[in-house]
């Protein structure tokens, strides 16, 4: 399903350089039915020669699980995410973006 999605939306050149993931899972029920790791690595590999080259392009990566139904701060969210939130069903976000350079350390 992702590497699909991917194909028909990802119309441009493949992404060099280091890369940094955001996945969200938009899960129904009582708890997500797949641990966050274990999400993300199959989505990250069938991304490979579609939107990068190699998946150790992604250095830095964002990586969550959010109840649909949950309270959200929706200010200057994208507008695909809210609407799929307003449809109610289990959805997974994925965006790839340039690595961030310098990376901010914790506090």
């Amino acid at each position: 399903t992702v590497a699909l999605a991917a194909a028909l939306n990802w119309l441009r050149p493949l992404l060099t350089g280091d890369l940094k993931a955001i996945i969200i899972n938009f899960y129904g029920g009582v708890r997500p039915s797949v641990d966050v790791d274990n999400m993300s690595k199959p989505i990250l590999d069938v991304m490979q020669s579609i939107v990068y080259g190699d998946d150790r392009q992604i250095v830095q990566a964002e990586i969550a699980h959010l109840k649909i139904g949950a309270a959200f701060s929706i200010l200057g969210v994208r507008p695909i995410i809210v609407n799929s939130i307003r449809l109610g069903s289990p959805f997974v976000y994925v965006r790839i973006e340039d690595a961030m350079d310098p990376y901010p350390l914790p506090k």
